[in-house]
Parts: C-alpha cells; sequence; structure tokens
C-alpha cells in the first residue's frame, strides 16, 4: 500500500522556526517541529513520535505567523486541487457546486478517468511528471 501525505498543510511562525501547526478552541495554537532547538522555549519531548518531536500549545498572538497552504497544479490544460502525494504521484482532485453550470468540465473528468469519490467530487491518482505549474496558495489564519 502506498504510503500518502496530505499536501494542505498549517504552518506556524514562532521566535523564527517555521513549525507544524493546528488551531485549537479559544485562540490557542498547538505548534511542533523535529529541532531540538526548540527545548529552550519550553517544549514538550515527545519520544514517542519517529522523529522525536517537539511540541507546545501557545496563544494565537504569540505566532509571527500563522497560515495554510494549498496546492494546486495544471493537468491536460486545467488547473486541479492537489489533495495529497506520494514519491511518484498526485492525487488531483476537482470539486463542483452547480452540476448544470459545470456541466462540460465534469464530463472531461469522468473521460479523463476521474473517480467520483463523493457526491461533488472527482479525483484521481496522476504521475507527478504530467503536472505543470505547480503552485501553492498561502492563506493567512492569524489576521481573520
Amino acid at each position: 500500500k502506498k504510503i500518502r501525505s496530505c499536501t494542505m498543510r498549517t504552518l506556524a511562525k514562532y521566535k523564527g522556526y517555521v513549525l507544524n501547526a493546528t488551531r485549537k478552541s479559544n485562540g490557542k495554537v498547538l505548534i511542533w517541529g523535529t529541532d531540538k532547538q526548540l527545548l529552550k522555549f519550553n517544549f514538550n519531548e515527545d519520544k514517542t513520535d519517529d522523529p522525536v518531536t517537539y511540541d507546545r500549545i501557545v496563544d494565537k498572538p504569540e505566532l509571527e505567523e500563522l497560515y495554510r497552504e494549498d496546492y494546486f497544479g495544471m493537468w491536460n490544460g486545467m488547473e486541479f486541487y492537489i489533495l495529497g502525494e506520494d514519491e511518484n504521484s498526485y492525487v488531483i482532485s476537482y470539486s463542483y457546486h452547480d452540476y448544470i453550470e459545470e456541466a462540460e468540465i465534469i464530463k472531461k473528468c469522468e473521460a479523463w478517468g476521474m473517480k467520483k469519490t463523493d457526491r461533488n467530487f472527482y479525483e484521481k491518482d496522476v504521475p507527478k511528471s504530467e503536472i505543470t505549474n505547480l503552485r501553492i496558495e498561502r492563506k493567512d489564519l492569524l489576521h481573520k
């Protein structure tokens, strides 16, 4: 079975370090990374993870940045959201809101072998070599 990772991720900048982040309730954010230097900022060491991770819950205002990264790429002349990846391929996806308005695009997706995985959602594994114009969209979460 292939190991897949999600391409969308939430990141935070804290005291110059770019770390993984998960938003919690009440304006709190769980931040974590693998740099042992984080211990000097009172991070907790988690030796059950491999590699060892260091985490801490902070208040949102303590962060220099908090943002989400979404990945997009062109395939068959159309831009798709990149849902995940493994070593050799991306999982591209297309979701629609209005079947009648988007019928032509939906027909293309079906003709290209995309599978309907949910009510308004199509996805397909595509070799990385077939994806062009890869771009990352950053959405600010700190000031919203």
